[in-house]
């Protein structure tokens, strides 16, 4: 039995689509009026990007195991990094620094957040809690925040996405700026650690110099030991 050939298919097809060309027009019309409104209504997002380069100092390697532990430690340390960026302290510390609480671009008004959300909106924000506002604040500033490590490097592209680019690049720059002091105040915190260790140490050294001078003063006197030159003379008693 012959099998019908592509041709007589391809009438087919077109035999139908010309036969519902209206529906198929009105159809098509529709879908490009409803992607072209909503590309011209839709909000436009910027994202502002710094590349951050991170840096370990690594300890002297003396054995191939040594060397196996380094790699291992390496990689917790990086991805720890990556997790501190995206901490609540660090986005609470350049919402602070940004004062991104009173900023209407970050956190909108009452009647602007009603006016885009609804009346529920208002209602939240009218007389927000100290801590449901903050909870809020940290919501939207990691709703936005972007990290991403470049593979087989120690770059990490730190980005903010928002519609307004002047403040994305603000955030973005902040939050770059926050983590590297954060870095310094652990490092400096652990100075300091240790500088208050070393000190308690050396008082309780000096303590016990001072109980041993004491003691031995006291044992020249009742031997009647005297000192002349720095050489000792025990006297007749």
């Amino acid at each position: 039995m012959e099998q019908p050939s592509a041709e007589v298919h391809i009438r087919d097809y077109l035999s139908i689509i010309l036969k519902h060309r209206w529906a198929v027009l009105t159809l098509l019309t529709i879908v490009v009026a409803f992607v072209t409104i909503k590309m011209l209504t839709a909000t436009p997002i910027y994202r502002a990007t710094c590349q951050l380069l991170i840096e370990r100092k690594n300890p002297s390697i003396v054995s191939l195991q040594d060397m196996f532990m380094l790699d291992y430690a390496s990689a917790d340390f990086y991805q720890t990094q990556y997790k501190l960026m995206q901490n609540p302290n660090v986005a609470s510390k350049v919402i602070k620094n940004l004062d991104l609480g009173n900023n209407p671009l970050f956190y909108p008004l009452p009647a602007q957040a009603s006016k885009e959300q609804g009346s529920t909106a208002f209602a939240n924000n009218a007389n927000p809690d100290p801590q449901r506002r903050h909870s809020a604040l940290i919501s939207t500033f990691l709703g936005g925040l972007r990290v991403e490590p470049i593979k087989s490097t120690r770059l990490v592209n730190v980005s903010f996405e928002s519609p307004h680019p002047k403040l994305a690049a603000q955030i973005a720059n902040g939050l770059a700026q926050a983590f590297i002091e954060q870095g310094l105040e652990l490092k400096t915190g652990v100075s300091q650690d240790a500088i208050k260790f070393l000190t308690k140490k050396i008082d309780e050294l000096r303590r016990k110099v001072e109980d041993s001078e004491s003691a031995l003063e006291r044992y020249k006197e009742e031997k009647g030991i005297i000192t002349v030159d720095e050489r000792e003379m025990i006297t007749p008693q």
